[in-house]
């Protein structure tokens, strides 16, 4: 049985990692230029701005189940949540985390791609009714790597 993912590909020919780190980035390890980003998720996003099946950027969704989101790397940026999908932010065994996943689409934003760490917030998989919502010492390392010379906080706040 397959868990749900994340809808951003994982090309293992063409990732690059660092001193044996489960993380990995997209070749060329994309990265913002802006030393001060801000990005922001409302739960008040009119439902026609939902995306389902194919919604125009290439990556179809496929309905309930199994992809979930994806998001575009540094210098894209956008993220798409599949709207056929049970989402909530107090998930059970029939409803995915809304957050965890947002969590990991921000992540994909910053320019990082998806871990072998089964426990980080950048692995591409979670099952229902999972919460992942702290980024793991992979996940942080990852993001210290892409912008080692920055002060990188990474606080979301979901607006109700």
């Amino acid at each position: 049985m397959m868990i749900p993912r994340c809808g951003v590909p994982d090309d293992i020919t063409n990732l690059t990692s660092l001193n044996q780190s489960l993380y990995r980035f997209p070749s060329g390890m994309p990265r913002w230029s802006e030393f001060e980003l801000t990005y922001s998720f409302s739960s008040s996003v009119p439902v026609d701005q939902d995306f389902s099946g194919d919604h125009g950027d290439g990556v179809p969704f496929d309905g309930p189940g199994m992809v979930l989101a994806h998001s575009f790397p540094p210098q894209d940026g956008r993220s798409h949540y599949d709207a056929d999908e049970s989402w909530n932010t107090n998930p059970d065994m029939n409803h995915m985390d809304l957050e965890s996943v947002a969590l990991n689409e921000l992540v994909h934003v910053l320019g990082l791609a998806h871990s072998q760490d089964p426990n980080a917030v950048m692995h591409s998989g979670i099952a229902p009714g999972t919460i992942k919502r702290d980024l793991t010492q992979d996940d942080i390392e990852g993001i210290q790597a892409l912008y080692p010379n920055s002060l990188i906080i990474l606080y979301v706040r979901f607006k109700k």
